[in-house]
């Protein structure tokens, strides 16, 4: 493996720091991208309840029966832990929206 040319001219603590940030990066990577298939198993979960292809429940489209379905996504996903943070970042939305998916999810006894 060849050096990294940014990283190879610093030493002692700067070069620690430096590993230390990249490696940072990487593990929110990781993280980021099991959530995004965490999200991805709960819109096929939901596709085979409802009938609706997955990749229509995560897009932006606002018919109330695929709407429905994205609440039931955000449930799946906040009933297995993941913040209300990650779940709006997951599906392109404020963490307020899912706080009202939850809701309406709530109200409709889903």
């Amino acid at each position: 493996m060849k050096p990294c040319r940014v990283l190879s001219g610093m030493v002692g603590p700067e070069l620690r720091k430096a590993v230390e940030r990249q490696r940072s990066a990487d593990a929110a990577q990781a993280l980021a991208e099991h959530r995004m298939s965490r999200a991805m198993s709960a819109a096929k979960q939901v596709e085979t309840e409802t009938g609706l292809p997955a990749i229509v429940i995560l897009s932006r489209c606002r018919e109330p029966d695929i709407v429905a379905a994205r609440y039931r996504v955000i449930q799946i996903l906040h009933d297995s832990g993941m913040p209300m943070a990650a779940i709006g970042r997951c599906l392109r939305m404020h963490h307020t929206s899912v706080m009202h998916g939850l809701r309406k999810c709530k109200e409709r006894g889903s």
